[in-house]
């Protein structure tokens, strides 16, 4: 069973993901509306809050309407700590205490981690490349 936490979309998340939906780079939406590419990613990053004129300029370029954008849904998003701890409780509480070590310490961890996810990674590729 996955664990999921409720999280509430800023307008810019939703501008974001609204274009992601449609396969568009921040440049093709900022050509559609109108707008630079430098103001759709301070907008989409939280940075800048669109005019209201702006607002409609985006909503009409994406083809939802404005309070579709102003909307804030709340949608479900696993939540793979949560889920971690359900599934591995000892490996949760050793992540817990992760504080306790040195910079380095935890360096060699990240390290670590990455290395062996990057291995199950290819190991995955590779595997279905050989099932095909």
């Amino acid at each position: 069973m996955r664990d999921l936490e409720m999280t509430i979309l800023s307008i810019g998340e939703k501008i974001a993901q609204l274009r992601r939906e449609r396969n568009w780079t921040q440049r093709e939406l900022a050509d559609k509306a109108g707008v630079t590419q430098n103001q759709v990613s301070r907008i989409e990053k939280g940075k800048s809050r669109p005019r209201t004129s702006t607002l409609e300029t985006f909503a009409e370029a994406l083809g939802v309407s404005v309070e579709d954008l102003e909307n804030n849904p709340i949608f479900e998003k696993e939540n793979p700590v949560a889920q971690m701890a359900q599934e591995d409780p000892d490996m949760a509480a050793l992540f817990a205490q992760i504080s306790l070590l040195s910079p380095k310490q935890r360096e060699a961890i990240k390290i670590t981690l990455s290395s062996m996810i990057s291995y199950q990674k290819v190991r995955q590729v590779t595997k279905d490349s050989v099932a095909s």
